[in-house]
């Protein structure tokens, strides 16, 4: 199934993208549906992500794991560093493209999941970031 999620692009681009939910088989999700990894490194451009905690309750953002160390490092992300936890206690910044993810339990062991964000979290992403594009208004298009 096709979900929205939000991707803040390095320079101020925040645009929509949709990724698909698939089964996963293991002992924990057991055919439950969830979010691959493996989709999100075209859109991040890594072979390693990391979700990160921002300044939103049980909203985070999945980053490239090592972009700042990069040779050459990738672009710092403004907007993202903005909700970025370790940016308001470290001074920690995200460099690269970030996509924003609800954490939610799944049932029935109640392990946290990745999730499109609800009407509300979205609201709350917006007194941040500032309004969100329409969801109709999907990629990199101007």
């Amino acid at each position: 199934m096709l979900e929205k999620y939000v991707c803040i692009e390095p320079f101020g681009k925040v645009h929509w993208i949709e990724l698909e939910r698939k089964p996963r088989y293991n002992a924990v999700y057991n055919g439950q549906e969830a979010i691959s990894l493996k989709d999100l490194y075209p859109i991040l451009d890594c072979s390693c992500c990391e979700q990160v905690r921002t300044c939103l309750r049980d909203i985070v953002i999945m980053v490239d794991e090592s972009g700042r160390v990069k040779t050459p490092p990738k672009p710092h992300n403004e907007i993202a560093s903005q909700l970025y936890l370790g940016y308001h206690f470290a001074g920690d910044d995200i460099c690269g493209t970030a996509v924003v993810f609800a954490l939610r339990p799944t049932p029935p062991y109640g392990e946290q999941d990745l999730f499109p964000l609800t009407t509300a979290q979205e609201l709350q992403l917006a007194q941040i970031i500032g309004e969100l594009p329409d969801k109709e208004d999907l990629g990199h298009e101007e």
